[in-house]
């Protein structure tokens, strides 16, 4: 590996380790650090959502993830308010996505992405 990979691979191991101690503190802490780490991990979670997929920056993977669940699985129609998606393929791989990640959620936290849903949020995507 070379020296550059290495301390690529180095710094992402230092990004895991840090988000890990910020979980801890949301998780475990109370009062103000508590609540900062929560914070933080909310804006990653949002931050993930609007630069990767394009979302609106107030809304969080998992209510975003689930509405695509719930179009694919038909509880709300189409998954656009305007009634269609970009293509069948794009709806197909944003259901699959969503499936995926929700399924995985479910696993630890049943019924995640169905709860976390915030249908006030997501106008301002850029790819709905």
């Amino acid at each position: 590996m070379s020296g550059l990979a290495r301390r690529i691979g180095d710094a992402g191991a230092a990004l895991v380790a840090a988000l890990l101690v910020v979980a801890v503190l949301a998780i475990a802490a109370p009062g103000a650090p508590g609540r900062w780490a929560y914070n933080v991990l909310y804006w990653l979670d949002a931050g993930i959502n609007a630069v990767v997929l394009l979302g609106d920056p107030r809304e969080t993977l998992s209510s975003r993830l689930g509405k695509w669940d719930a179009a694919a699985a038909g509880a709300l129609g189409a998954i656009f308010e305007d009634g269609g998606g970009d293509s069948p393929a794009a709806d197909a791989l944003r259901a699959g996505l969503a499936r995926l990640v929700c399924g995985a959620l479910d696993l630890v936290d049943d019924g995640h992405c169905a709860e976390s849903r915030n249908h006030d949020l997501g106008d301002k995507a850029v790819v709905p």
